[in-house]
């Protein structure tokens, strides 16, 4: 077993738990329910603001990282707080710090759009594209359909602010933590390039050359029809190892740091937009690594095949002992 380490990697599954409470697939903003969106903004709107525990220095330096980390910088005058918001009465963890930034970065251009000068609208519409097709975006806000793209922000781009006015009174979080540069951090980082290639922002798909999926077969793994999966090779946000079974598929996958869940399901075939790639792939680690949601952690074991559910997987260092799917192939 792979001695699992304890450094977080980029978003969990498409599930996540963010402050305290697990976002469901589909969240109601602006007039109407946008089908595969998740809402950061408006799932933590409605939390209570409990008297927090007092940080750690590991949590502080955590949330820095996260901030420092952010590839673009926010819109003008804007910074977040110099420590993480408390959105819940739980601990904050970098897993909620960056879907906080994320959510923050969008509500920040979202309100250049519609509040700042009509001059610099060009440069506040790249920012949101940027920030459509970042993994973190895609992954905690089930963004890869691309309802809040067609939208959000086409009819913006196309000059039709309504839709976007009416999102962002989901942005109250956004709204209750804004600061100004001085009281809170800035990132110093260049604005997005328009003009850069796909890899450089990447989707949930990676658009190099089309990934092989999966095959499937007749047993049944609860309610799935067991899936042999295919090494697409090693990519950005999938480069961990992999272990192949005595008839040369892959069994095991230890993580990268850096790697996204998105990335290494699609590296090995599971990937689908409906997500029942990865309810899949949860099922086959339900029982060593728990069901959703998923934080994954550089050493962590992923079990890929449904022949090993009872004895391939970890997570951060530990194996747990869950209820087996029903049914459940003979394992080997």
């Amino acid at each position: 077993m792979v001695d699992a380490g304890t450094q977080e990697v980029l978003v969990p599954m498409r599930r996540p738990v963010i402050a305290g409470i697990a976002i469901g697939a589909a969240t109601v903003l602006v007039a109407g329910t946008i089908a595969g969106v998740v809402a950061y903004q408006s799932a933590t709107s409605k939390l209570p603001h409990s008297a927090p525990a007092p940080l750690t220095a590991t949590q502080l330096a955590d949330y820095q990282h996260v901030v420092e980390s952010w590839p673009y910088p926010f819109a003008p005058g804007d910074a977040v707080p110099k420590s993480p918001p408390p959105l819940s009465g739980n601990p904050p963890s970098p897993q909620s710090d960056r879907a906080f930034i994320s959510f923050f970065y969008q509500c920040s251009w979202v309100n250049e759009v519609i509040g700042g000068r009509a001059s610099a609208r060009s440069t506040a519409l790249i920012s949101l594209r940027a920030w459509n097709d970042l993994p973190v975006s895609v992954s905690s806000a089930d963004n890869s359909d691309g309802a809040w793209k067609a939208t959000i922000l086409l009819p913006a781009e196309n000059g039709n602010l309504k839709p976007l006015e009416d999102y962002f009174k989901t942005c109250k979080a956004y709204q209750s933590y804004r600061t100004k540069p001085g009281t809170g951090i800035v990132v110093n980082k260049p604005l997005p390039n328009p003009l850069a290639t796909p890899s450089a922002t990447p989707g949930a798909i990676p658009t190099s050359s089309p990934s092989k999926r999966a095959s499937v077969g007749t047993d049944m793994v609860g309610k799935y029809h067991v899936e042999i999966p295919v090494d697409n090779g090693p990519e950005n946000y999938a480069t961990g190892t992999v272990t192949l079974d005595s008839a040369g598929h892959p069994a095991a996958y230890v993580v990268a740091s850096g790697d996204v869940i998105d990335y290494i399901a699609d590296r090995f075939g599971f990937f689908s937009p409906s997500g029942e790639g990865f309810d899949y792939l949860n099922t086959i680690n339900q029982v060593r690594r728990g069901g959703y949601p998923w934080t994954i952690y550089a050493g962590d074991t992923l079990n890929l095949s449904a022949y090993t559910i009872l004895n391939v997987g970890s997570i951060d260092g530990k194996v747990l002992n869950e209820a087996p799917p029903d049914p459940m192939p003979a394992q080997r």
